[in-house]
């Protein structure tokens, strides 16, 4: 007859699957809520009158939109699909303030724009989520000058059309050496259009203290 310890069965020191994952989870998130990434429950966030001023205002909500000959009900910024194009100056800062009306949260990245982590717009990681009938500010300075968009970073938001193309313009256009040197050569055009009078009045425009003269290079 065995002992009591050879009839007590030890427990198994395998870890499944679902308990790796399942305990992962539970210390992700209190690591954000000990972050402050986190909102529980009655705290929906800011409101847009506690933001303060904003330079440009984005409105995430459900609006009906045209698909050729149907209507559709979908999410979009401002009723548009794409919404409307959002145009920033590079190296100008901007305060961009989203006010949610969808009914669950949101979120917006600038997609392909270098950004400090709090403005790029990850939910849970480098911002609070923003709540329904919340408001969020991003307050960021674009570096570089290109075509971007922005779009919602959370769950199927972007597929049902919350997405609207941004634009940075440059701090300003740079003349080509043709330009600046005020001579146009035009070698391998017919005589008709070898002419740059056309740039002429640009060229007054932008250096008033010089002459400009629409000759040809020969």
């Amino acid at each position: 007859m065995g002992s009591d310890e050879d009839a007590t069965a030890s427990p198994d020191p395998r870890i499944t699957r679902r308990q790796a994952i399942g305990a992962g989870t539970a210390v992700g998130a209190a690591a954000l809520a000990t972050c402050g990434l986190t909102r529980g429950a009655g705290s929906p966030g800011p409101t847009a009158a506690s933001l303060g001023p904003a330079d440009i205002v984005l409105r995430p909500g459900p609006s009906t939109v045209e698909l050729g000959t149907r209507k559709a009900a979908t999410w979009t910024y401002g009723g548009a699909l794409p919404g409307r194009e959002v145009r920033l100056q590079q190296g100008k800062g901007v305060r961009i303030r989203v006010d949610n009306a969808l009914p669950e949260p949101t979120s917006i990245h600038w997609h392909g724009v270098r950004l400090r982590n709090p403005a790029d717009g990850v939910p849970g990681l480098t911002q609070p989520e923003i709540a329904p009938g919340a408001s969020f500010m991003y307050d960021f300075t674009p570096p570089d000058a290109g075509t971007f968009f922005l779009h919602s970073h959370q769950g199927m938001q972007f597929d049902r059309g919350l997405y609207a193309p941004l634009i940075v313009e440059a701090r300003r256009e740079e003349l080509s050496p043709v330009a600046a040197s005020g001579v146009c050569s035009w070698p391998a055009a017919p005589p008709r259009v070898r002419s740059c009078s056309w740039l002429l009045p640009v060229l007054a425009e932008r250096h008033p203290g010089r002459r400009w003269s629409g000759r040809r290079r020969q």
